[in-house]
């Protein structure tokens, strides 16, 4: 932790600020214009106390370094704002921020969604470190959650083997809801652990995906589960149940084993 001496409002008036480093050059130190409380971050310029970017979260921190980290910065300031290098990777950073911003307001609205519809609770700082507590609780279920924008999803059967062994140290059913394209959840569970007469024979697929890392759930096969299909998904690490969110729901309701 050091100091930096930055020019704050329109008159370009001085303070100095606690920073640390993020880059060579580049530190990042308070917001001079909102409450400490809101945890938003200037990134500077060191040897000219000029902003190089402003109102960061400080989740945002290491997707800064990742990328502003590629140029060094610890140069004289009227050579930086003439190089043609630097405010590219402005711009490509103030994306990025944004890009992951809007994921964790749609990662927030699935998990309160499936804590409403579950009579459960969202886990604060899920997914923060190694051995995380998961997005979902319910007395019933541990369920992660993921959303995207993409056409399909993969799952892992590391990821799923990992969520099952917590989930039963802790006596409770793995579920790995997947949202696509902002459609209803697939909600993945071990066979074991649903009533299979539960389901429509008809409208039952089977795939083996065993000798593969992970599985795709699709678009397409997103839009066939939530009209009333469900898939039986072999992995290396055992036999798994993908069905629509409306299916789901109602075997929760009456308790997942039935």
């Amino acid at each position: 932790m050091g100091s930096v001496t930055v020019l704050t409002g329109p008159s370009g008036v001085r303070k100095k600020f606690e920073c640390f480093p993020v880059a060579s050059g580049l530190v990042a130190h308070s917001a001079t214009d909102v409450e400490k409380k809101q945890c938003l971050l200037n990134i500077t310029h060191k040897k000219s106390g000029l902003a190089v970017l402003q109102h960061v979260p400080e989740w945002a921190v290491p997707i800064v370094v990742t990328i502003l980290g590629r140029m060094d910065w610890n140069i004289p300031v009227d050579k930086l704002w003439s190089s043609l290098s630097y405010f590219p990777l402005i711009e490509h950073t103030i994306r990025e921020v944004a890009r992951v911003s809007l994921t964790k307001k749609e990662s927030l609205r699935q998990e309160n969604e499936l804590a409403r519809d579950l009579s459960g609770r969202r886990q604060p700082a899920s997914g923060s470190r190694w051995g995380r507590r998961r997005d979902v609780i319910t007395p019933e279920l541990l369920i992660e959650a993921k959303t995207t924008g993409s056409a399909k999803h993969s799952i892992s059967d590391k990821d799923m083997t990992f969520l099952k062994k917590q989930a039963y140290m802790q006596g409770k059913i793995p579920v790995f809801a997947v949202e696509i394209q902002q459609r209803p959840n697939v909600m993945v569970v071990p066979a074991e652990d649903l009533d299979s007469e539960c389901f429509d024979n008809k409208k039952r697929k089977s795939v083996d995906a065993r000798h593969k890392k992970s599985y795709a759930i699709t678009v397409e096969m997103a839009d066939w589960l939530n009209d009333g299909g469900s898939m039986t998904i072999r992995l290396a690490g055992g036999f798994y149940t993908a069905v629509g969110y409306e299916k789901f729901l109602e075997l929760a309701k009456r308790g997942i084993n039935g």
